[in-house]
């Protein structure tokens, strides 16, 4: 048995061997935060600084009509040139531009433009030109041959639904 004296009293206390034990409440443990925020700003600024910007992939050209319409008497209805485009192999990586009037098709971009340049010379007046691909033409030898059209000099160009 150990003795000690009491500090409120001064006399000696007995204490056994069991000690009472307070039960101290349960340590909250808080992680560090500074460096998660010091990683969570390097992220940041990592992907600020690697970050590309990029142009849109394209924008197409176009015009609302002026206030007022046509004049009855004025218009004349054109028949439109139809650029047809079709795949020339199974891998899709050619493809066939048709013309409508034109006797045989042709296989590059710069074909299709001296065809379209010769049918505009043909015809003064500003027809219309609508491309109608057929459905598994891969989007860039629609956007090839709508190009060229605007290079021709077509003001009016539109896209038909795919077949």
């Amino acid at each position: 048995m150990v003795t000690t004296s009491s500090p409120v009293q001064g006399g000696p206390l007995a204490h056994t061997g069991t000690k009472s034990r307070r039960q101290r409440p349960a340590a909250r443990l808080q992680p560090p935060l500074t460096p998660m925020i010091d990683v969570t700003f390097q992220l940041l600024i990592f992907f600020l600084l690697t970050m590309t910007f990029r142009q849109a992939e394209g924008q197409i050209l176009g015009s609302l009509p002026r206030i007022g319409g046509i004049v009855e008497g004025q218009s004349v209805q054109l028949e439109p040139v139809f650029i047809v485009v079709t795949p020339a192999d199974a891998g899709r990586e050619r493809c066939i531009y048709e013309i409508t009037g034109a006797q045989d098709p042709m296989a590059t971009p710069s074909e299709l433009y001296d065809a379209l340049v010769s049918r505009r010379r043909q015809i003064q007046a500003d027809e219309p030109v609508i491309i109608r691909p057929e459905a598994n033409v891969p989007w860039q030898f629609v956007v090839e041959a709508f190009n060229q059209a605007i290079r021709a000099g077509y003001a009016k160009v539109g896209f038909a639904v795919a077949r």
